[in-house]
Parts: C-alpha cells; sequence; structure tokens
C-alpha cells in the first residue's frame, strides 16, 4: 500500500494547490455576485439538469417542480451545491469544507470519507463554472476519481497509525524486529489470534487504471507534437522565449543553453512522452518474472 499511499500524499497536496491557486477570483467565478448569477450557471451548464427547476422569480416557486424534475437532476452528470447556493458567504464555507477534506486526505484521516469528501467538493467547485478548465481539471477529477476507489489510507497516515496502535496495545501486531518481521504471521501456540501486518495487502487494480490513463495522456501528448519546429526541435526555445508562455524571464537561461542542448530536451520530451507507455510492457514483464511465468 505504499505506493499509492505516496501518490495520496502528493496528488492530494496538488489537487489543493490546484484550487486554492484560482482565490484571487474566488468571488468572481463561483458566486452569484460574479460573473454568472445563479439561474445564469444553471441554464448555461447544467441546463437539461434544471429543466424542472423553478427559480423563485414572477411568481414561480424556488425547487423542483415534481418527482421527475428531482430525478432529471439525479441523472446528473453536473453536481454542484453552488447551483443551489452561492452567495460568498455560502462559497467560502465551502471551500473550507474542501480545505478540511483534503487536508484530511493528505494526512490519511478517515481516508476514504476524507476521498469522497474531497472529490465532491471539488467538482462542486468546478462545475459551478468552466471558464476557466483547462486540461488539468480534466486530469484531476479523474485521477481523483481512481484514487477514491483506492484503499491509499493503509499506509503512512492517520488511520493506519491509529490502527496499529490499538493492535499493539492488545499483542495483535507484527512488529518489524518480531515474529513476521512485520507481515503479519499466521496463528500459533504463542499467539493463538495469529499478527496482524503493519501494511495489509491492497487491490492493485486502482494503481493500474491510474498507470494507464496516464500512459494514455502521455502517448497521445507525443503524438501531437508533430510539424516541422518539433521535427527540427525548436519547440522547446519558443515556448521559452515567447512572452505568453514563459513565467519567469529566460532569455540569461536560453543563452547559456543555446539551441543544441534546447534541441536534446525538445526531442526527450518528444520520444519520452511518445514511448511512455513502455511502463505498461514493464508492469507485464515485471509480473512475469515474479510469479515465474514459462517463457
Amino acid at each position: 500500500p505504499r505506493g499509492i499511499a505516496v501518490f495520496r500524499i502528493v496528488f492530494g497536496f496538488f489537487v489543493l494547490s490546484n484550487i486554492n491557486g484560482m482565490w484571487e477570483y474566488f468571488e468572481f467565478l463561483y458566486t452569484g455576485d460574479g460573473i454568472f448569477p445563479t439561474a445564469v450557471a444553471r441554464e448555461m451548464f447544467a441546463r437539461e439538469q434544471f429543466a424542472g427547476f423553478g427559480d423563485g422569480i414572477d411568481g414561480e416557486p424556488w425547487g423542483f417542480f415534481d418527482a421527475a424534475a428531482l430525478w432529471q437532476f439525479l441523472r446528473g452528470p453536473k453536481y454542484s451545491l453552488l447551483f443551489f447556493w452561492d452567495s460568498p458567504a455560502f462559497f467560502w464555507a465551502h471551500v473550507a469544507a474542501f480545505e478540511i477534506a483534503g487536508v484530511a486526505l493528505v494526512v490519511g484521516f478517515r481516508t476514504r470519507t476524507a476521498a469522497v469528501a474531497t472529490w465532491f467538493l471539488m467538482n462542486s467547485i468546478l462545475l459551478r463554472n468552466q471558464l476557466a478548465w483547462e486540461g488539468t481539471e480534466l486530469v484531476y477529477r479523474c485521477f481523483l476519481t481512481y484514487l477514491v476507489f483506492a484503499r491509499s489510507g493503509h499506509a503512512y497516515s492517520v488511520d493506519n497509525w491509529l490502527r496499529c496502535r490499538k493492535l499493539r496495545r492488545q499483542g495483535l501486531l507484527s512488529e518489524r524486529d518480531g515474529q513476521g518481521g512485520g507481515a503479519g504471521a499466521a496463528p500459533s501456540a504463542q499467539h493463538p489470534r495469529g499478527l496482524e501486518a503493519v501494511y495489509r495487502l491492497i487491490p492493485s487494480w486502482p494503481r493500474k487504471l491510474i498507470m494507464l490513463q496516464l500512459a494514455t495522456i502521455y502517448i497521445t501528448t507525443g503524438m501531437l507534437k508533430t510539424g516541422g519546429v518539433w521535427m527540427a526541435g525548436d519547440s522547446l526555445y519558443y515556448a521559452m522565449n515567447l512572452d505568453h508562455f514563459y513565467r519567469l524571464p529566460p532569455q540569461l537561461l536560453a543563452s547559456y543553453a543555446g539551441t543544441t542542448v534546447l534541441r536534446a530536451m525538445t526531442w526527450a520530451v518528444k520520444i519520452g512522452q511518445s514511448a511512455f507507455p513502455l511502463i505498461i510492457v514493464g508492469l507485464v514483464v515485471r509480473f512475469a518474472v515474479r510469479e515465474r511465468v514459462p517463457m
């Protein structure tokens, strides 16, 4: 479980950073006082879901007209609390709840619950207004879904620390310097109930889906890097020196690196991304070696 636990910590931090990076524009993007009033946001981004919803204007009641209208909304796919309540006060409470859930996910406290809450609250913010979206949001939504299904709290987490402390008090934990070496032990005369492992084994399919998704993203971006500029190896030079691309003045670095180094880096990006799916081949080979599959 340690690999997916490291992923949980690092990815959870970046999920928080991705949302918090928009803090200057929060109220402009995601509240009724900003670019889209509530009714306009529903019409722009979730028209079919709110076809049977009254907005309380001109004598029309606020809320769903009947059970069929409610079912139309529940069919999805855009679920956001901010389609119903989007005052600045409610939004900031919403953000606070997201921050708490995200931190709980990173430290691994009530990990599965924290993962579901982080996933829902992140989507609840992003789906209110999609004007600020880029590829980043699609990747984060997808990968966080995989993480929800992973048992990522079985290592490097408050949950596992509390579990081990409880088992140690009961004499049921396999210590690293004791019987089982931390990996657990079967029932014996000394330990009739057996010993629990420090790190329990977990299903690996969520991690495999993450790897497959990442391989798909990279081979796509690698194969789409076509044209004379990419083939000549000049793309990185232009990306670094055009004003609307760079974040820090790159001219000094470009003068030191020169076109030769930048050309090699450009080709490394192209080849590295196109060949990234070899990690899947590596998975299969490692499996075959470990299980001693006949040639």
